[in-house]
């Protein structure tokens, strides 16, 4: 399945080998959940899109205080924006992106 998504079909990974996201700005609704705005490029074209991300940290009670977060970022585009195309009739031209980072601090330190 993922040569099939990388091929010229759908994200074309060989023309288009990076899909980049610049970060605007960020409104944040509460402690834990935040919308980074901002422009995505895949498959050569930029148009806005804004992640919902939910955040959950946890802080172990040991002597050097660790510190977790984990983030999870959510947000769909529509494939056609982008100039994929490919069997309208069969596979749905909404495209879901997520992505999930894991970060510790250990200590102090940052």
């Amino acid at each position: 399945m993922d040569d099939y998504l990388k091929s010229t079909m759908f994200f074309d990974a060989i023309q288009f080998p990076d899909i980049k996201f610049f970060n605007s700005g960020i409104e944040w609704i509460d402690e834990t959940t935040a919308l980074p705005r901002g422009v995505l490029t895949p498959h050569g074209a930029t148009r806005a899109l804004v992640f919902n991300v939910h955040m959950h940290t946890t802080e172990s009670c040991c002597i050097e205080k660790n510190l977790e977060m984990t983030m999870h970022d959510n947000a769909e585009i529509q494939r056609p924006e982008f100039g994929m195309y490919a069997q309208p009739p069969f596979v749905c031209d909404t495209a879901r992106l997520s992505l999930i980072i894991e970060a510790s601090r250990v200590g102090s330190q940052i």
